[in-house]
């Protein structure tokens, strides 16, 4: 399945925030409900396993800002969770030629322009072209965007995708998800090999020991 995806996505990247760590270690990452934590903004190359890109922050910190920080790769398909999205930003990777996968939030208000059919035998519920119709959605992404609902069996979970690319194939896009597993892998490995305790109690510290790992891990 990944080598059939990276024929439809010759670049493709994943964009998630993680790392937590307690209070204790790390008092200068102030998060929600006063609980300490230390973000890793990463963008992973999904071909080869390897972070391209990592921008540390405290557990304050929007994610959707970390998208500011970000060179994209025109033509590049970028998967991203639903913390990234704001629409303004997605809006911005559009005009500059940057395809964006993303969970669609709940709340999400929009009207159906086109409704494709689907072959509902491969979870593909429904595949989509849409206008956003909230209040601060639409003036920040006035264009059309498509929407696909797709049921994961294996996991009785159904997921909905907004993204701006139309040409490929609804099962395309939804399956890309299927390849997010491996920044799990990678996160997994930082945090077995990586202790805020032994890096100092610095966000300068904590910044370039985390930096370093990814040269360990390739």
């Amino acid at each position: 399945m990944i080598k059939f995806l990276f024929k439809s996505f010759p670049q493709l990247f994943c964009l998630t925030p993680t790392i937590s760590t307690s209070l204790t270690l790390c008092n200068w990452a102030q998060g929600k409900y006063s609980k300490g934590a230390v973000k890793a903004h990463t963008v992973l190359n999904l071909k080869g396993s390897i972070p391209e890109f990592i921008f540390i922050t405290d557990g304050k910190y929007h994610d959707v800002n970390a998208l500011d920080e970000i060179t994209f790769e025109a033509f590049a398909f970028y998967v991203m969770d639903k913390a990234y999205i704001d629409f303004k930003r997605p809006y911005r990777m559009k005009k500059a030629d940057v395809f964006f996968v993303v969970r669609a939030k709940k709340n999400l208000m929009s009207r159906v322009v086109i409704s494709n059919k689907v072959d509902k035998s491969t979870g593909l519920r429904c595949d989509q072209h849409i206008k956003l119709t909230g209040v601060k959605s639409r003036k920040h992404y006035p264009d059309k965007i498509r929407r696909i609902k797709y049921y994961d069996k294996q996991k009785e979970n159904t997921l909905v995708f907004l993204t701006n690319n139309f040409k490929l194939e609804a099962l395309e896009i939804a399956e890309v998800y299927r390849c997010r597993w491996q920044i799990e892998v990678f996160f997994k490995w930082i945090k077995q090999n990586y202790s805020s305790k032994h890096s100092g109690d610095i966000l300068k510290m904590q910044s370039k020991h985390i930096y370093g790992l990814p040269f360990m891990y390739t």
